[in-house]
């Protein structure tokens, strides 16, 4: 079974993709996944697709907590310099937007995907980082 699901804060502006040969819209963000009990987080890019997408470019910006529901994707990629490394993305079939950066007590909303397409995006896969790269 491939199933994930994650609380984090969006730790990049969603960028809306060039739609797929089908015409399916695609949506691309980081999320910040805080670590318990560390000053540390681990950051996943994040596909969402059609309604979703939609919803999460028109609601959702940098900052801003969400949960997310869907399966992880692993690709190997490879770099200019001949570097092979492998890609791990989340492709969400549901968003649940919780909370606005900058209003605690935010009435959270859920945003699920009828047809949660799979054509892969081509992003870098994840990240750690410490001190104040932490969007929370």
């Amino acid at each position: 079974m491939n199933s994930v699901n994650l609380i984090g804060r969006i730790a990049t502006v969603p960028v809306r993709l060039a739609d797929t040969s089908k015409g399916n819209k695609r949506v691309a963000f980081r999320i910040a996944i805080e670590r318990i009990g560390k000053n540390t987080a681990d950051f996943l890019w994040v596909t969402c697709w059609n309604g979703t997408a939609d919803a999460v470019m028109q609601y959702r910006t940098k900052g801003d907590e969400v949960a997310v529901e869907g399966s992880l994707n692993a690709n190997r990629k490879e770099r200019d310099d001949g570097f092979k490394y492998d890609a791990v993305e989340v492709s969400a079939s549901r968003i649940h937007f919780l909370r606005h950066k900058n209003v605690p007590n935010d009435t959270p909303a859920d945003v699920g995907a009828e047809d949660a397409a799979t054509e892969g995006a081509d992003l870098v896969g994840a990240a750690t980082a410490q001190g104040d790269d932490i969007p929370f």
